[in-house]
């Protein structure tokens, strides 16, 4: 029996032998180095650093296409405005025309009520220094009439 229980041991400790030996275990990972992780550092430095003024080209052409577009847009405005302006001004023209042609014909009050429709608009130097014109001759000759009905001329 001693040598079954011999063989058993020399067994046992075979396959406890065998099971250690085949056990297999990862090499151990190298330790970082200060070079190492100043080098990594940089690394990412540069690489934030692109990317920012990647960033930053992105942001200026993002500013210059806005600055096209608010240039065309007061373009546009400007452009419109001017446009309202002549149509302004034309209307004004008619209106201040049409008193002319009354006060000609001697409609006075039409003439003046036709000249009352201006109000509010802008009128240009030269419009308004008529329309002031065709005021006074208006008035001049209301008064007349009214004078020559009072002495029944």
């Amino acid at each position: 029996m001693k040598i079954k229980t011999g063989i058993t041991l020399f067994t046992a400790t075979a396959l406890l032998a065998l099971a250690v030996g085949c056990k297999k275990e990862e090499p151990p990972k190298p330790v970082e180095t200060p070079k190492t992780a100043a080098k990594d550092m940089q690394a990412i430095g540069t690489a934030v650093k692109d990317l920012a003024e990647k960033g930053v080209d992105k942001a200026k052409e993002g500013a210059a296409a806005v600055k096209a577009g608010a240039v065309k847009a007061v373009d546009a405005v400007k452009t419109e405005a001017k446009s309202l302006t002549a149509s302004a001004t034309d209307k004004a023209q008619e209106i201040i025309s049409k008193a002319q042609s009354l006060v000609d014909a001697g409609k006075f009050q039409d003439a003046l009520t036709a000249l009352n429709n201006l109000k509010g608009m802008t009128l240009t130097d030269a419009q308004q220094k008529l329309v002031d014109g065709l005021k006074a001759q208006i008035q001049k000759a209301l008064a007349d009439k009214a004078a020559g009905g009072l002495f029944g001329k």
